[in-house]
């Protein structure tokens, strides 16, 4: 079953799914938009929702306004598969108006499938962002980006080690209840209590890295200037020949110039370097980028803040345009559905990536 390409607004629960009794398989919840769903007991102010459902798929969904769990799967049964990839929610919860601040974002409670968490995206959430509360312990989460986050990014209570890779998580600089403002907690805090939870990186040389990207199914991490390309689940990697130094960022395009293939795109001091995934192969485009702090792509385009100026690259004509806003507060930038996204410690900025045109999306701060 396919739900998809949905809009959903000012309901209890935006998209819901459950069985007590037959079996139910093989759901593909996609490229849905819900916003502001009501309430904050139980069976209400879910975004997404499932319970009981086999083979779940929750995916390039947009989920804004949520006042319980923007996405909620309950009870995954074993021998199945739950994936949650590349969704975007945006303030959830973000006038506090549920008093239990750890319901998360994303929570996958009694879960006992294999589990992939990965390329999602978590802005201003005033709840926790992402609660591990699955009883299964293969449990994966990969490449997700927190920012802004007021309580705990990632809340790991299960007594379990479960495997976690390049998860960004950037706190807001004056977060609602700077007591419960952590990066990652294993405290139990719904029933104050310490949990043995942690969470482990696959290989060590994955530990902390530098700059992340993914394209297609393949995660590029680079760190000490070696760049692996690696295969979530198997962990196989391939390491670049070429070994970088001074790199300032990285990033991905899938379809560049219209050829239907990906690049990866490394910006060092001295150029923007096009590299092919497959063969390794390179191309420099020689530039100044000594000032650069944060790299970013949308279609057909490499986006760089260098110092404060945000710099657009076409990748077409490889004409460079520059914003007249000053970005010096910045301290995170991303992209998703085409369109830059910009955090400064305290606002969230939407940037249109041709005309620089922004707007802020995290108006409402929490009192």
């Amino acid at each position: 079953m396919v739900l998809t390409n949905l809009r959903v607004d000012h309901v209890a629960v935006g998209i819901f799914m459950a069985t007590n009794k037959g079996p139910v398989r093989d759901v593909q919840i996609t490229n849905n938009i819900v916003t502001d769903t009501v309430g904050t007991e139980a069976g209400w102010g879910y975004g997404i929702h499932t319970r009981k459902i086999s083979n779940v798929l929750i995916a390039h969904n947009y989920i804004e306004h949520a006042t319980r769990h923007s996405i909620y799967v309950r009870e995954s049964p074993s021998r199945s598969r739950l994936v949650v990839e590349d969704n975007f929610i945006l303030n959830h919860d973000l006038k506090g108006k549920n008093p239990r601040w750890y319901c998360a974002a994303l929570n996958c409670p009694a879960n006992q499938a294999v589990t992939r968490i990965t390329n999602n995206f978590f802005m201003n959430s005033n709840a926790i962002g992402i609660a591990i509360m699955s009883s299964a312990d293969d449990l994966a989460l990969v490449n997700n980006q927190i920012i802004g986050e007021h309580y705990v990014g990632i809340w790991p209570v299960t007594g379990q080690a479960h495997t976690s890779l390049a998860n960004s998580i950037v706190l807001h600089s004056k977060p609602a209840h700077p007591e419960w403002c952590h990066k990652t907690s294993s405290y139990d805090w719904a029933n104050g209590r310490e949990t043995t939870s942690r969470l482990e990186t696959p290989n060590a040389r994955w530990q902390q890295p530098d700059y992340v990207c993914r394209l297609g199914d393949n995660l590029f991490v680079m760190k000490d200037g070696s760049l692996d390309r690696l295969t979530p689940d198997s962990w196989a990697f391939q390491t670049s020949p070429t070994k970088w130094t001074n790199v300032k960022g990285m990033c991905a395009v899938e379809n560049v110039r219209g050829t239907g293939v990906g690049r990866v795109y490394v910006v060092t001091e001295t150029g923007l370097f096009e590299v092919n995934p497959d063969n390794w192969q390179t191309t420099e485009q020689p530039g100044d980028w000594s000032g650069a702090r944060l790299a970013a792509a949308t279609n057909d385009r490499v986006h760089v803040l260098q110092k404060g100026t945000l710099l657009s690259v076409n990748l077409v004509s490889l004409e460079v345009t520059s914003d007249k806003r000053d970005w010096s507060a910045v301290q995170w930038m991303c992209s998703w559905g085409n369109q830059l996204y910009l955090f400064d410690g305290q606002a969230h900025y939407r940037v249109n990536p041709k005309t620089f045109e922004s707007v802020e999306v995290s108006q409402v701060k929490p009192q």
